[in-house]
Formats: structure tokens, C-alpha cells, sequence
């Protein structure tokens, strides 16, 4: 769930909403620079279908320390690897391609929030982390086996984090092209969906499958529309309605208090605007 603070309210906006946003952007991606995507119909649908598993928790939101409705970026390992492994899990029972697709983005969220971690000495509690870590990153490295091999890709050269390192064939350029783009997608849907985009920049991402690394540079000079350049869609604008419930910008009593608070609160939508910078 993202948490935007809007005046003295938050509104909420579920994951799953944040990744089908993440998938009409991609319905409209390409222009004379910028390629469609490689396998169209499912790659779009892994863009769509990325954090599918989020309403295991989103259906029953938390609180965060301060009683406030917890924010995916505050989210725990042990909430963070139960929708990672789930959202795996729906998008393997799409397709195959899908499933590689979700699964190495959730293998490379993983690896993202390991080298956040600050260096230390390792307690029991930061062991047992560690471990829990490590078992889950081992099913996302078996998962990812499996799937090459289904759609005939190499699993007997290296590898990093599930991409090829090193060395490259047509088909590894326009799974690294997919897979760019699907979280540089993710990353302009959080631009719009939380309170202040979480970066300035967004990617690295290809124009075209092989082609050099580039990064997207993204401002939000209102609260309701975001500048992206090189712009990498269709239309020279896009606007979208974003779904989302809102409660008092206040901490909470209770988990119980405020899901039942949360459940009583009525759907709206918001529009925002995605422009050429």
C-alpha cells in the first residue's frame, strides 16, 4: 500500500492499483526513439500484473511504528517476501514469460533492500533476517532457472541476478529491454502515486532492445502531474485516474481501528497527468 499525504488527509492507494497503472503506461509506450514492447501482449501483462500479490496484505493493512497506514516502503521482510514470493506465484500461472518477468523484479527488489542495509555486527534477530533473506532469495534463483529453461533461454552461462552478465543473444537483449522498461514503469507509476516521487531519475532503461543504458528524468512541479524526459510514449500527454481511499492523517489506536476505518471509506479516483519534460 502507498501512503500519499494530501492536506490532513492520507490517501491509499493498494499496490495492485499502482500496478495496473504501471501497465497503461506501458499499453502506450513507443514512439520514433522508444521501441513497444518485446513481446507485447505479455509483457504488458507482467508490467500490469507485477505486485498481484500485495492484496495479501492490502486487503488487511497494517500499521507502521508511529500507528500510521504502513507504506510499502516501510514495509518489513517478513511482509515484503510473503507478496514478492505470491506475486511470483500469479504471474507464473499467466505465462511463463510473465512469470520470469515479475519473478526477477522481485529478485532484484531483494537484492536492493540487502544493499540498503547498513554494515554491522549480525545479532540473532539480524541472523535470523539473514537467513530468511537468503532462503528466499534461493527460490527466486531456482524459479528463474526453471523459467529460462522453459522458454530456451541459457542457464549455463553467468548471470547476474538473473540477466545475462558478460555476453548477450537477441533474445537476452529484448528480456533485459522487458524487464527495464517494466520497472521503469513501476518507478513513474510510485512518481505519481506517493507523496513525492522517490527519485529523481528513473531507470537504467533501453530505447530498444540493445541499445545503451539510458535514465528517464522526471519532476513534479504540481501534485498532480509529472514531467518525464526522454518522453517514451505515444501520446504527447496521458492522463489516468488513480483509485484510492482516504483516512485521517493520524496515527491510529489499533490495526483493527483502522482497518475498520479503511474498509468504510469510500473509493474515489484522482486524475494526474504524465507530460513530455
Amino acid at each position: 500500500m502507498i501512503r500519499r499525504r494530501s492536506g490532513d488527509e492520507f490517501w491509499l492507494i493498494t499496490q495492485r492499483d499502482h500496478a495496473h497503472l504501471s501497465g497503461q503506461l506501458a499499453e502506450q509506450i513507443g514512439n520514433r526513439n522508444f521501441s513497444r514492447p518485446c513481446r507485447n501482449e505479455k509483457s504488458i501483462a507482467a508490467i500490469a500484473h507485477h505486485d498481484d500479490g500485495w492484496p495479501d496484505h492490502d486487503h488487511q493493512p497494517t500499521l507502521n511504528e508511529a500507528g500510521q497506514p504502513l507504506d510499502v516502503f516501510e514495509s518489513p521482510r517478513a511482509i515484503s517476501h510473503h507478496v514478492w514470493l505470491e506475486s511470483s506465484n500469479r504471474a507464473m500461472a499467466i505465462d511463463p514469460y510473465v512469470g520470469l518477468l515479475v519473478t526477477l523484479h522481485q529478485f532484484h527488489l531483494s537484492a536492493m533492500t540487502v544493499s540498503a542495509q547498513p554494515q554491522g555486527e549480525f545479532g540473532p534477530e539480524q541472523l535470523r533476517r539473514q537467513f530468511e533473506t537468503n532462503k528466499f532469495q534461493h527460490t527466486m534463483i531456482e524459479r528463474i532457472e526453471s523459467l529460462r529453461r522453459q522458454l530456451g533461454l541459457a542457464t549455463d552461462r553467468p548471470q547476474r541476478l538473473g540477466l545475462a552478465d558478460g555476453w548477450t543473444t537477441p533474445a537476452e537483449d529484448e528480456l533485459r529491454f522487458d524487464f527495464r522498461l517494466l520497472q521503469a514503469l513501476d518507478g513513474l507509476s510510485l512518481c505519481a502515486c506517493c507523496t513525492r516521487p522517490p527519485r529523481p531519475k528513473i531507470g537504467p532503461l533501453h530505447e530498444r532492445p540493445g541499445k545503451a543504458e539510458i535514465h528517464l528524468i522526471v519532476d513534479r512541479p504540481e501534485s498532480d502531474r509529472l514531467t518525464v524526459s526522454p518522453w517514451p510514449f505515444a501520446p504527447k500527454k496521458i492522463i489516468v485516474q488513480i483509485p484510492y481511499r482516504a483516512v485521517s492523517a493520524r496515527s491510529f489506536g489499533s490495526v483493527g481501528e483502522f482497518r475498520s476505518i479503511y474498509a468504510a471509506a469510500e473509493q474515489k479516483t484522482f486524475a494526474f497527468e504524465f507530460a513530455a519534460g
